[in-house]
């Protein structure tokens, strides 16, 4: 048998700049047909997080009419009144963009889902005899579930914390050039510290991910080998080794999570001591009159809107390329070439003439993918007829089991030849063959469904 590839650190996806648009450009492939849609509700996003930004000016406005209606040529009743149809207008169109996008993330991703599956059941045997069951498992649903959240919250949250803190750098600039050089200078060291942690925080959720998904393939390996398990009475064995790759997935994520917090708690310091900086510096240009009480707190509003966006982008950032790591396995998937069938299923029907009678070895010699330098038939020749009963006897290991997955071509041979009525084995089509081949295998395999349903299949 070919040897099962082992994950290792090896296979973690690294990706240099062009990697990452090539795989964005994949992920936005399976997008194309909702381009209207996608364009139309980012529209209303940026216009809805634009009116967001309104909120602190008319909060600053409200705060100067309370300490000094006579003075303010706006009521309390009108600011208060724009200030609840800001609100409103933000509720409504954030909301419709909301189901908007995840509505074309859903289909996306079923379609996604979809392909992927058409295209693993139908890649050859070699391939699956290089992969662990729990490894295709994990890309079917831990890697598709990480490019779902990255649709559906990512890249949204992503640019409405761009505008969010574009609009609020903007803003700040109109209200105290010397306030927002306070807070311009610090935005260079947050982002540089951002870029540090971010590198680090990408690396633990990229290795607790492929952890995760190794502790999947046991659970996958043991249930489908249970009668083995409990022959071998291994049920201490399989669990012990489940709970080491779930501890090892543990402290791997208990390692994220050190890197997380510090830098949660980094950016909060930052940001409220910038905060406490733009209260103390801004509250002496209040006393001078250089400032109204409403224009400072607008500021600090604007100020925690520029923290925030600052605070969330390494994670977002740090999100999206776990995702296009995500992705290059799925991807690799697609890429992979199927087995032709020919055919259509159903094609042959029971008594039909055009089923083979006979089928024949020539000199064959064959060869696992993974194991080239070991035969599993060597110079093997037979010749049986139709009508004819044949047995194939041996000890394990001598080659039965691949004769049988060579009549039904589950492999290409790398010497001789099989023919099937005398025609050879490679000029027929896959689906003609294996139509004609009846198997009653060994280990029985029951789908989920009736009976009825396992017989039709």
């Amino acid at each position: 048998m070919a040897k099962r590839r082992a994950r290792n650190d090896d296979d973690i996806p690294k990706l240099n700049r062009e990697q990452s648009r090539e795989q964005l450009a994949f992920l936005v492939g399976f997008l194309k047909p909702y381009r209207w849609k996608i364009a139309f509700a980012l529209l209303i996003l940026i216009v809805s997080s634009a009116v967001s930004l309104a909120f602190p000016a008319l909060i600053g406005k409200l705060i100067d009419v309370v300490l000094n209606e006579a003075a303010s040529p706006y009521s309390l009743g009108t600011i208060s009144g724009v200030l609840v149809a800001v609100l409103v207008v933000q509720s409504v169109t954030r909301f419709f963009t909301s189901m908007t996008l995840a509505s074309i993330t859903e289909n996306t991703l079923a379609q996604l889902r979809t392909t992927l599956f058409d295209r693993i059941i139908r890649l050859p045997m070699a391939f699956f005899g290089e992969r662990r069951v729990g490894e295709l498992s994990s890309r079917m649903s831990s890697d598709l579930a990480l490019i779902q959240e990255t649709f559906t919250f990512t890249f949204l949250e992503l640019l409405r914390q761009s505008v969010f803190f574009v609009g609020s750098v903007i803003l700040i600039a109109g209200r105290s050039l010397r306030l927002t050089g306070m807070i311009l200078l610090v935005v260079p060291v947050l982002v540089v510290v951002a870029l540090l942690f971010a590198r680090y925080i990408r690396k633990y959720s990229r290795d607790a991910q492929d952890a995760l998904a190794d502790a999947s393939t046991i659970v996958e390996e043991t249930l489908q080998g249970i009668a083995g398990v409990k022959s071998f009475v291994n049920e201490h064995y399989e669990s012990k080794r489940y709970g080491s790759a779930i501890l090892r997935g543990v402290a791997i994520a208990l390692k994220g999570a050190k890197v997380r917090s510090a830098f949660v708690s980094f950016i909060i310091f930052a940001l409220f001591s910038g905060i406490a900086g733009v209260i103390w510096y801004g509250g002496s240009l209040v006393r001078s009159g250089e400032m109204t009480m409403g224009d400072l707190t607008s500021f600090i509003i604007y100020t925690t809107f520029v923290g925030g966006a600052l605070g969330s982008f390494a994670e977002l950032f740090g999100q999206i390329q776990r995702t296009l790591g995500a992705s290059v396995r799925v991807r690799e998937i697609l890429t992979e070439t199927p087995e032709e069938l020919g055919n259509e299923r159903g094609s042959l029907k029971i008594g039909s003439t055009s089923r083979f009678q006979s089928v024949e070895f020539a000199n064959v010699v064959f060869h696992y993918p993974g194991r080239k330098d070991i035969a599993a038939l060597n110079d093997v020749s037979f010749h049986i007829e139709a009508g004819k009963r044949v047995a194939f006897v041996g000890e394990s290991g001598a080659g039965k089991s691949t004769t049988a997955a060579l009549i039904q071509r589950f492999y290409d041979i790398d010497a001789g030849e099989i023919r099937f009525d005398g025609v050879p084995a490679n000029q027929l089509s896959l689906g003609a063959v294996r139509e004609s081949v009846g198997i009653v295998p060994q280990d029985i395999v029951l789908f989920g469904g009736t009976i009825a349903d396992n017989i039709r299949s």
